[in-house]
Parts: C-alpha cells; structure tokens; sequence
C-alpha cells in the first residue's frame, strides 16, 4: 500500500496528476461496474465492449502517464476517446435520458473543468456542451436511434448505478482536493515559521 500511495498519490506530486491518478482507478472500477450493469440489463454488446476498452485504456493511461505521455496528453485523450465518443455512443445504447448517462454527461464535464486550462478548457466545454444537449435533442426527435429495454428495471437498474458511480467519483476528487488543499496549508505555514526563525537569528546576529 505504501508503495502504491508513493507512486500515485504521495503528496510531493503535483495535485493535477493526483487528480488524474483517481480519477483513472475510479473511471477503471466505473467500467467494471458500467460492464456488469449492461450484462444485467442485457444492454448488448456495445455497451460491455466499451466499458472494458474504457477499462484498458484507463489501465494504459496510468501507466503511460508520466513516463511515456505527459499527463495532458493523457487527460486530452480521455476526453476525446470516452467523454466525447464513448459517452454519446453509451448514452444511445443504453437508454438516452431515461439511462443513467446523463449522470456521466456531468461528470465529465466537471472533470474536464477541473483538469484543463484555459482556452483549452473552454474549447473542450464548449464541445461537450453542445455534444451532449445534442444527444438529448436527437434521441427526443428520433427515438428509434434510442435502445428501448425490455423491462422498466432496467432503467431503474442503470440510472441508479449512475447517479452512485458519478457521485463518488466527484466525492473522491473533492475530498482529495480537500485533503492536500490543508496539506499546501501546513506546509506554507511551516515554510513562514522557517522564514521568521531565519529572519529573527538574522536580526539577532547581525553581520559584522
């Protein structure tokens, strides 16, 4: 565990990358989760084949990540390949706005806004946007491109996984934001009590 937390999550690395660190494992245990939810609500193929590629991606992008790729790279990869391709395609496969992808829809427009910056940032959540309330007018006016699934459960089922994977994904990221947020505030406190030793045995001593 020690050496997972060192490599991952040690408070010496730089907060964005812990974020992406969490946000890999929890998007790796959501496609675990995504996979058996189509399997019991007999969503198809699709949707199982995604989540598991969701999953060997998140598995290479956290390796990749600082060794290979720089995570930016890695976090434009994400968006692109699940936030903007796999999420609408899922969102059509499992149900549109009945479905819990809506939930996800969200999600990743949170993480976008926290892992970007800038002009990037507001390209990407323009995008995404756009996407997204598209999918919703689309699957309004042409509900035949929607999947309709055999039992109302199963909306139930996957609305509810949703709105749980989704909310303790964000709860994950606030609490660890939280967390080393009073970690920068004890090691700045720290670094102005150094200052003001320094300063005061400079003031007592003084260059002769």
């Amino acid at each position: 565990m020690s050496g997972f937390k060192r490599n991952y999550f040690d408070e010496s690395i730089d907060l964005n990358i812990q974020t992406f660190n969490l946000l890999g494992f929890a998007g790796m245990a959501a496609s675990v989760a995504g996979a058996v939810v189509s399997v019991l609500t007999d969503a198809g193929m699709a949707n199982t084949i995604i989540c598991t590629s969701s999953f060997l991606l998140a598995i290479a992008l956290l390796y990749s990540a600082g060794r290979v790729l720089r995570y930016r790279i890695c976090c434009w990869i994400i968006i692109v390949a699940v936030f903007m391709i796999a999420f609408p395609v899922m969102f059509f496969t499992s149900g549109g706005y009945k479905s819990g992808m809506p939930c996800f829809f969200m999600f990743a427009i949170i993480y976008t806004t926290i892992m970007l910056q800038k002009h990037e940032r507001r390209a990407a959540l323009a995008i995404e946007f756009t996407l997204y309330a598209g999918c919703c007018l689309i699957a309004y006016l042409y509900p035949e491109m929607v999947y309709v699934a055999y039992a109302e459960s199963f909306y139930l089922i996957d609305a509810t996984m949703g709105i749980i994977a989704s909310g303790v994904l964000l709860m994950l990221v606030v609490m660890l934001h939280t967390h080393m947020y009073h970690v920068r505030q004890i090691q700045m406190k720290e670094m102005n009590r150094e200052l003001e030793a320094r300063n005061e045995r400079c003031r007592s001593n003084p260059a002769k």
